[in-house]
């Protein structure tokens, strides 16, 4: 219900957000015997009320995350999401210490999985945000000393409006 609620709606509050993405990594959770664990750190100093943001923005990361990267790895996968507040920007950042890109990439094409459209439809998504908010994505690749992948970094930073 909060996911339907909130798919109607270009903003929500960053409270409704996280709502609804505890429920969804429950879920995963659930159907993923527990193979992750998961930790969504928000700074105390932003008001998570009547902080506004796009809805479902975070959740295609997220998915990414968990079926990409954090199903596929030996182990006990985690997942970090972390949302603070740098002047007039939300910096979200999403983190897992998964198989990496390259591997799940590699892994799909040998599996002939269904092609995943999330990512292109938040791109689509993000374009249009960008027409009244500036929005900015980045992926990281993220590699142990060894240089083994160690997982994915994404941030995304949203503009606070007034």
């Amino acid at each position: 219900r909060s996911v339907l609620n909130s798919s109607v709606d270009m903003h929500v509050s960053l409270a409704q957000e996280i709502e609804i993405l505890k429920y969804y990594i429950e879920l995963e959770l659930l159907r993923f015997d527990e193979q992750f664990e998961y930790v969504i750190d928000v700074d105390k100093s932003i008001d998570k009320d009547f902080t506004e943001v796009p809805s479902m923005l975070l959740q295609p990361y997220i998915e990414n995350a968990i079926i990409h990267g954090l199903l596929n790895k030996k182990g006990k996968g985690k997942l970090s999401i972390q949302i603070k507040q740098e002047a007039s920007w939300l910096i979200c950042t999403i983190e897992d210490n998964g198989v990496g890109r390259e591997f799940a990439l590699a892994y799909r094409k040998k599996s002939k999985l269904h092609k995943s459209l999330a990512m292109s439809v938040t791109e689509e998504r993000l374009l249009i945000i960008n027409q009244n908010d500036s929005v900015s994505v980045e992926i990281i690749d993220l590699f142990d000393e060894n240089q083994t992948a160690a997982g994915t970094r994404v941030i995304l930073k949203l503009q606070l409006t007034d």
